[in-house]
């Protein structure tokens, strides 16, 4: 997956990002299923907002 450079910190995150807001709505079977398979095609930016606005 391909990766940028967060301005100056040097960390590396993956341009798609994983959304984890809904997942509550989400069998947690397949919540596992979807994250580990963002995470084995080299994700590694999750977002965690319980909510927005």
């Amino acid at each position: 997956m391909e990766k940028r450079t967060l301005g100056t910190t040097g960390l590396e995150l993956s341009l798609i990002g994983f959304g984890g807001f809904h997942l509550v709505e989400v069998p947690r079977a397949e919540t596992a299923y979807l994250l580990n398979r963002y995470l084995d095609q080299g994700g590694n930016y999750i977002e965690t907002a319980e909510g927005y606005g």
